[in-house]
């Protein structure tokens, strides 16, 4: 009898040993923090409740127009486990930025701009920074469907088939601002093909946009800032 309980003991710690060894040890790593740049968002992030007073010089029209939004949210990229010849890619936090400016008319409104940037990058499992600030900030434009148009790029630079200008000194409707950054993006046709479209912001640190067109073959409107606060 004690002969069978010793063995019956004997069988159940092996098996036991055998399970625990055959577990896979998980490797915790530290979550990476990757930041959106600080220095680009003092172009883009603005206060929320701002108002702007633009005019189209053509028609004289006014339009008021409010930040509704301008918010950073914190999310997380799971790892991504390695498939076929694809690595192993640890998870991290990051942030995305989105700026909506609202344009009303009496009770009606509508959404005048909208652009969403987000920080973003790929690290090997096994590689964990403990922060990181995304040296790029691009918004992308959520308003025009058929323009793949960035109103916002840092670096500023030539992004994709989108053209920058820096602007020492422009004056608008007698206000004189310095350190402007036009983009420019288009559909990739002619100025003449009568599917043209194409759109123009001008940013001012710490302002906002202070102009804006949007072109067509037969049109273009112009928002002229006439004054914010």
């Amino acid at each position: 009898m004690k002969k069978k309980i010793f063995y019956s003991l004997t069988v159940t710690v092996f098996l036991f040993a055998a399970c625990k060894k055959d577990k896979p040890i998980e490797i915790i790593y530290p979550t990476t923090n990757v930041k959106l740049n600080p220095v680009a968002l003092e172009f883009v992030k603005l206060p929320v409740g701002r108002y702007f007073i633009y005019k189209d010089p053509a028609t004289g029209s006014i339009d008021s127009v409010r930040v509704s939004q301008s918010i950073i949210e914190n999310k997380f990229q799971p790892s991504i486990p390695p498939s076929g010849y694809n690595p192993c890619l640890s998870g991290f936090n990051f942030e995305t930025f989105t700026l909506t400016l609202t344009k009303f008319n009496g009770t009606a409104s509508q959404d005048w701009f909208k652009g969403i940037a987000s920080s973003y990058a790929i690290f090997p499992c096994g590689s964990h920074p403990a922060v990181i600030i995304d040296s790029n900030l691009i918004l992308e434009d959520q308003l025009f469907t058929n323009i793949i148009t960035h109103p916002f790029v840092y670096p500023f630079s030539f992004y994709q088939g989108q053209g920058h200008i820096f602007i020492p000194t422009i004056t608008i409707e007698g206000t004189i601002y310095t350190d402007v950054h036009e983009f420019f993006a288009s559909n990739g046709l002619q100025s003449t093909h009568p599917a043209y479209q194409a759109v123009i912001h001008y940013w001012a640190k710490g302002i906002g946009i202070i102009k804006k067109e949007t072109i067509t073959y037969s049109s273009v409107n112009t928002y002229l800032l006439v004054r914010y606060g």
